[in-house]
């Protein structure tokens, strides 16, 4: 069974009365993407997958860390994400589904998905690319099997580095998983036969 992202179903990730521009933007390309790498197989993996990006993107309304150029300035000079040049840290800020940020990661993922994000940062924020991103970020740091042992703190750390915002990630989970129930075991069960013996 493959499930299906709808507005509808992101609007109420989101806990949202309505879908708005952006979940109807992102609607193609997560079908698209997620599909191709399985994700949408499976249930655990789709439900975790769309709560971390809707936190991440701030329940599916931006696509661009929030913040001034002196904001990000914190964010200069660090090592582990490749800023090493004044103005990086703005530059290479949060952007896309799983919100990509640095140099380093920019770079990285531009290498393998085909993207020149380094040198053309804001291409992150399209949606298309950004949830090609997120989904090679998903495969790359192996994070499916921790949504399948449905353990939210792993899936969170893998995301963020850390355990920011993890109330708030637990309750889209929670909402996710309202959006995409559970199957009742009788699906699953095998056909009754049609063609009984008289």
């Amino acid at each position: 069974m493959t499930l299906t992202i709808t507005p509808d179903k992101l609007a109420a990730i989101a806990g949202a009365r309505k879908p708005n521009d952006l979940m109807r933007a992102l609607i193609d390309p997560l079908n698209e993407h997620m599909g191709v790498a399985g994700i949408l197989s499976s249930r655990l993996q789709t439900v975790h997958f769309l709560a971390q990006g809707c936190h991440e993107t701030d329940r599916f309304n931006t696509l661009v860390e929030y913040g001034k150029p002196s904001y990000f300035e914190r964010y200069d000079g660090r090592r582990d994400l490749g800023n090493m040049k004044d103005g990086y840290g703005y530059r290479y800020r949060g952007r896309g589904f799983f919100q990509l940020t640095g140099a380093h990661n920019y770079d990285r993922a531009g290498r393998d998905i085909g993207l020149p994000l380094f040198e053309q940062p804001d291409l992150a924020a399209d949606p298309a690319a950004s949830v090609r991103i997120a989904v090679f970020y998903w495969q790359h740091r192996k994070i499916g099997p921790h949504a399948e042992a449905d353990n939210a703190v792993m899936v969170t750390r893998l995301i963020n580095g850390g355990t920011n915002g993890l109330a708030d990630r637990k309750a889209a989970l929670a909402r996710a998983k309202e959006a995409y129930p559970r199957a009742p075991d009788w699906v699953n069960d095998p056909p009754i036969p049609t063609n009984r013996p008289a």
